[in-house]
């Protein structure tokens, strides 16, 4: 690669996402040669495959991001918003990113597009080749609208657009390109609007109203899809600690046939009475063997999954490999950048044939790591066309490997992610699965019971995708009528579980079915809520919400309910997409997102005292809270000095032996015993004040699922006032 110290004019200038990308691009659209503008990267390709002069630039993300003019923390509302140079809007990031680059090159936006500004003004035209999705076409309409703005406004502007980063498909976008849609501009430029109206105008009025409770200032922030994710998560967390464990019963047999060992069930396979369950029991216990009364076989075809789309891809991660969906979503798009995997930001399960099926197939099944599956995937032994899902997108197919090879090592997360993907491909060109399942009834005395076996005839698409094989499960030969020895009858006693508290995973599913957010923020959001503090991780990845993201969820449910429903960004979104079909204009959804918004804030500004003092007795210091574990959110609920000792402090423990909650004194390795039961439901609050009657810190518990004020009492089991209360 040749450099060279300036660029011949005319040419066509080409503004693509991401600086690998640009590269990629270029390298695509024939020889290309690197130069330095200003320490800025462009890629000069003066003879390309049509015979035109490109010069293609990068963004780095968004150069330009929404903001307020007045920029002061405290002032709301806010309804006059602009567009800025992010590195305006954000300078210690961009300053940060300048310190830590190599050689000294600042990679700075202002920097970035007086690059691009230059660089258009001798352009004839402008191609606008940012990734294909509503947020690509804001970037680079932007950047063509404000950086490249003061030059001949008649130049022609036009879209490139692509799914993978191949030479082939490159050429082929850019031999036809597009003239670019301003109705998908106007809605992604809508959804920015609206989002950091709500954002910043929520999160000035709750941090106001933090301060004028008497606090010291601190920036807390919520939006339209934080708040109903924070919900979601509340929602799960309240499920799980008001779920009472109901006793059940299960009776099973053990039997056995020529040697073999196998267990049948009685055919109430949850008894939720304790007699019945002893009834039945008593009048089998001492049967000694079981009748074979029936025998049913099935044979079973499963049909291979869908093609991954992004929210399948990142829950599949998650479940294999506990990878992060906002991880599995930044390996994707290094795999995308490489050139090896189709745009991995897409909701689509479908693959048309234009991507060239048996190209792809052929390039993979060369490779040692897949040839295992070359004689599976000859015409006439696949299907002729994948197996397609019912979601689609009007931009990208579903996600799919390029075929190529890569020109680096990829890395242990990179190469994970990879083989799902190359793995789900070939598995949804395979041929069904067929097992066949085996039922048996028995007669043990006057009761039923039955045994199951599954046996695999044909792995067909399990042989490739692998991670839904279900192993088999071996029957004896059985004959009609016959009896079969019992070994031993058992009854057992169970107790019904909690609902799992949400993971990443099913938080985004959560997302996804609730359409909050969009495939290409949800996981961003999740991360967000962490960084924040507002949630945290815990054992085996679940979320719990944070003393701050209990606080702020009920400051938001008590005065804007309306923002931690679903229902408002669900509503919002069906909005961006009527803009996006040209069914609506963003002006008019811009006038109603500011009245809905007046309404709130006007509610919060009412109330700003109480929402400042009750932020602050529900949790809320005036230093964030980073990196908080399950741990702090479940056992270290601190609730007041300790009256007894008066060194420690109280606090809410939960029992590693029983899983149950109560108040102990942080002072017990010194010898204080002070401590006191507590409710198992509900979520429990400090007061910030004391029992009149015995000086014990007070404590509330609300039960949000039942909708009702919550319980203020005094802990203190011996507490006088209350033994009064009793007689």
């Amino acid at each position: 690669m040749e450099l060279v110290s300036e660029i011949q004019a005319p040419y066509t200038l080409v503004i693509s996402e991401k600086p690998d990308a640009a590269r990629r691009i270029a390298n695509s659209l024939g020889r290309l040669f690197a130069v330095r503008l200003d320490g800025i990267e462009v890629f000069d390709v003066p003879v390309a495959f049509d015979g035109s002069h490109y010069v293609v630039c990068s963004a780095a993300g968004h150069l330009y991001g929404m903001g307020d003019p007045i920029r002061t923390r405290r002032v709301y509302p806010v309804f006059d918003l602009e567009w800025f140079p992010s590195d305006d809007l954000f300078p210690s990031k961009w300053s940060a990113a300048r310190r830590i680059s190599k050689g000294g090159v600042a990679n700075l936006a202002s920097r970035r597009l007086s690059v691009i500004s230059r660089l258009a003004v001798h352009a004839d035209r402008l191609v606008q080749a940012c990734d294909y999705d509503i947020e690509g076409d804001t970037i680079g309409a932007n950047i063509i609208s404000y950086a490249c703005s003061q030059h001949d406004r008649t130049r022609p502007s036009v879209r490139a657009r692509f799914s993978t980063l191949t030479k082939e498909e490159v050429r082929a976008s850019f031999s036809n390109l597009k003239q670019i849609e301003s109705s998908v501009v106007e809605a992604g430029r809508a959804r920015h609007f609206v989002d950091f109206l709500w954002g910043i105008n929520l999160s000035r009025a709750i941090s106001e109203s933090y301060r004028s409770g008497g606090n010291s200032f601190r920036n807390l922030t919520t939006g339209r899809v934080q708040g109903p994710t924070l919900a979601f998560v509340l929602e799960r967390e309240i499920a799980a600690k008001a779920h009472v464990p109901l006793p059940f019963w299960i009776i099973t047999a053990k039997l056995a046939r020529n040697g073999k060992e196998f267990q049948a069930l009685y055919e109430k396979e949850r008894i939720y009475t304790q007699k019945e369950a002893e009834q039945v029991y008593k009048e089998i216990s001492k049967e000694q063997s079981a009748k074979v009364t029936s025998i049913y076989e099935t044979i079973k075809n499963e049909q291979p999954p869908y093609p991954f789309n992004i929210g399948d891809l990142q829950r599949e991660a998650f479940r294999l490999y506990r990878i992060s969906p906002s991880q599995t979503l930044s390996l994707a798009e290094k795999l995308y950048l490489g050139a090896l995997i189709s745009y991995p930001r897409t909701n689509s399960q479908k693959l048309p044939a234009a991507i060239g099926y048996s190209r792809i197939i052929s390039n993979l099944v060369s490779c040692k790591e897949y040839t295992v599956y070359a004689s599976q995937m000859e015409e006439g032994m696949r299907r002729r066309f994948p197996m397609q899902g019912f979601k689609d997108d009007p931009a990208h197919p579903a996600i799919y490997p390029t075929g190529l090879v890569s020109n680096r090592v990829l890395d242990p997360g990179e190469k994970k992610i990879y083989d799902l993907i190359v793995r789900r491909f070939l598995g949804a060109f395979m041929k069904d699965a067929i097992s066949k399942q085996i039922k048996v009834d028995f007669l043990v005395g006057n009761r039923n019971f039955h045994s199951e076996g599954l046996v695999i005839l044909k792995s067909g698409w399990k042989t490739a995708y692998s991670f839904y094989n279900s192993g088999e499960l071996h029957l004896p030969e059985l004959i009609l009528q016959e009896d079969v020895p019992t070994l031993e009858i058992r009854l057992e006693s169970k107790f019904t579980r909690a609902p799992l508290l949400h993971s990443e995973s099913s938080l985004l599913e959560r997302m996804e079915s609730e359409n909050v957010g969009t495939k290409a923020t949800r996981a961003e959001t999740i991360s967000t809520l962490a960084e924040r503090g507002y949630i945290s991780s815990g054992n085996h990845g679940v979320l719990v919400l944070t003393e701050t993201g209990l606080a702020i969820l009920e400051a938001l449910r008590q005065n804007c309910p309306e923002i931690i429903s679903s229902e408002l960004t669900r509503k919002t979104e069906q909005e961006i997409e009527a803009i996006m079909n040209r069914n609506e204009k963003p002006e008019r959804i811009l006038s109603g997102t500011i009245q809905a918004a007046l309404k709130v804030l006007e509610q919060i500004h009412r109330s700003e005292t109480d929402i400042g003092v009750n932020l602050r007795a529900n949790g809320v210091s005036d230093t964030a809270t980073k990196n908080v574990t399950a741990k702090d959110h479940e056992r270290e609920v601190i609730i007041g000095k300790c009256p007894s000792c008066k060194n420690g402090e109280l606090k809410v423990i939960r029992s590693r032996a029983t899983n149950k909650r109560f108040i102990g004194c942080t002072s017990y390795p010194s010898g204080c015993r002070t401590g006191a039961p507590l409710p198992q439901r509900g979520v429990i609050r400090r007061q910030g004040k004391a029992c009149t009657t015995c000086g014990w810190p007070m404590i509330s518990v609300r039960f949000f699922y039942r909708g009702e004020a919550p319980w203020i009492f005094c802990p203190n089991a011996q507490c006088t006032g209350k033994l009064a209360q009793r007689r």
